[in-house]
Parts: structure tokens; sequence; C-alpha cells
């Protein structure tokens, strides 16, 4: 019994040392791009534009994803996902994204750093779609739900997408990433992982038609407005038909979801402190706050 506690504790605490790890990323990067613009050096600009420096803190969660499958088999379909509340779903992540994003810009008067060094549209765009939503729901997802499931679902679905949330070194995307976290965990918890994958890469996709739009206006215009009517009227759906209760009852904690909060809270507590200053530090850097 106590080497099953021993290694559950292990497990418990390898997967926020490995957010640690991801999470200093945030930092890594500004002093890549600095790096870029003072010196010019080609190693550098080259990582920075195929995103290396980011795969490389990657690695040690990849290696646990691909090592311990067998015993989480984190791709299970525990329930089928009709395409009617798959789209019900993605509505909500979609106008959660629409809304906040809209708000937050509004309020916000806070700037990135200007940095000269611009990766190439196809390169951002390529990773933004096909690489970014797989490694970061492998991440969240994946390995820090899962592992954060011992202290109950609600306390792992709420602390894994603070901490999505808290990866995005955009301030602007912060809180929409929280929120867009919560409906992603619940997706991944009672569906499946890869169902998550797919409205992750698609609400990137999504993001990303601005990019195009530099392009040409007019498909721009089109996809923006046929995008809006039809998520609205599948959000109106989830909404009348209360598709969206479950997810958002996360939030509703019972006395034992408080003791499992607490207790998470108390035992990981160094290690969140060390990923909030890593995040703040990162903020700082990455904006004109210091």
């Amino acid at each position: 019994m106590q080497k099953m506690l021993a290694k559950n504790n292990e497990k418990r605490d390898i997967s926020l040392i490995l957010c640690i790890i991801y999470c200093s990323y945030l930092v890594f990067k500004v002093f890549i791009q600095k790096g870029i613009a003072i010196t010019n050096n080609d190693v550098l600009r080259y990582m920075y534009f195929f995103r290396i420096d980011k795969f490389l803190f990657c690695i040690p969660f990849l290696y646990y994803f691909i090592k311990n499958n067998k015993e989480y088999k984190y791709f299970k379909v525990n329930e089928t996902l009709s395409k009617r509340d798959f789209n019900i779903y993605f509505a909500s992540i979609f106008w959660i994204n629409i809304a906040l994003g809209f708000i937050i810009s509004i309020v916000s008067n806070i700037y990135e750093q200007d940095f000269v060094i611009e990766r190439p549209l196809y390169l951002h765009i390529i990773h933004a779609i096909c690489i970014a939503p797989v490694l970061e729901e492998i991440i969240f997802r994946g390995v820090i739900m899962n592992n954060l499931k011992k202290y109950g679902i609600k306390t792992a679905i709420i602390s894994s997408s603070i901490l999505f949330g808290l990866s995005h070194y955009n301030i602007d995307m912060i809180i929409p990433a929280f929120f867009i976290g919560i409906v992603l965990s619940y997706v991944a918890y009672r569906y499946s992982i890869k169902y998550s994958i797919l409205m992750h890469i698609l609400i990137n996709m999504i993001s990303e038609t601005p990019e195009i739009g530099e392009a040409s206006l007019l498909i721009f215009v089109i996809i923006a407005v046929f995008l809006l009517i039809f998520y609205l009227s599948f959000f109106i759906s989830g909404l009348i038909k209360k598709s969206y209760k479950d997810i958002f009852l996360v939030f509703k904690l019972s006395d034992e979801d408080r003791k499992n909060v607490a207790g998470f809270l108390k035992t990981n507590g160094l290690y969140l402190v060390v990923i909030l200053v890593i995040v703040i530090s990162g903020l700082l850097l990455n904006y004109k706050l210091f």
C-alpha cells in the first residue's frame, strides 16, 4: 500500500514539475526574440521560425504521455459525441472566444513589446492549426487533467484550465483560454481527448481567418458571416436544451470538492507558486511592464 501511495505521489508531482518546465518557455521565448533582434543570429532565428525552442520544452511532456499511454489510455472514447452535440459544444467555445476577446480588447490598454522578427505566415498557420492544438491537448487535457483526477474531476478540470490559460503569454487570451479550457476539459473527460483536439484545431483555424483575410477581404467577410450565423444557431440551441449546464456546474463545489481543492493547494502549493512566478516574469518581460 505504501509503495502504491508513493507511486501516486510521484506521478502527482511529475505533472506539475513538467508544467513548470513547459511554462519556462514563456520566459525563454522573450530572450530568444531579444537575442535575434540584437545579434541577428541565424541559429536563434531558425529556432524561432520553426518553434524548435518550444518543442524542446515539450519533450518531457511527450515522453511522459507516450510512456503512460497504456495505463491512462488517453485516446479512448468514453462516449460517442454526435455531430449535433459536437457543434453545440464548439459553439460555446466560438462565442466565448469572440465575446471575451472583444470585451478584453476594449478594456485592455497593455501592449506587447514590439519585436521586428516575424515568422513567415505559412509557418505561423501550420503551427497554430496543426501542431499547437495537439501539443496543448496532450499537455493540459492528457497529462495534467488525468494526473489531477485523484483530487476529483472538478479540481482537475479547473486546475488544468487555469494552467492552460496562464500558458498563453498573450494577456488578452488568458481569461478566454481559461473558459475555453473548461469546455475542452469537459469534452475530453466525458467523451474523448480526440474530440477536444479537433475542437482546438477548429477554433485555432477560425482565429487565423483574419490572417487569411489580409490576402482577400471578401473571403474573410464571407467566412466570418457564415460562421457567426452557423454557430449562433447552435449556441442558441445549446442554451434552449441546457446543454451547457453540466459544463459550468464544475464551478459549483460541494463540501467534498472544497476539501479536494484544499488538499490540492496544500500538497502542490510550492509548485503552483513557482509556475505563477514564471508566468508573471514572462508577462513582465513580454509586455511594457518591466
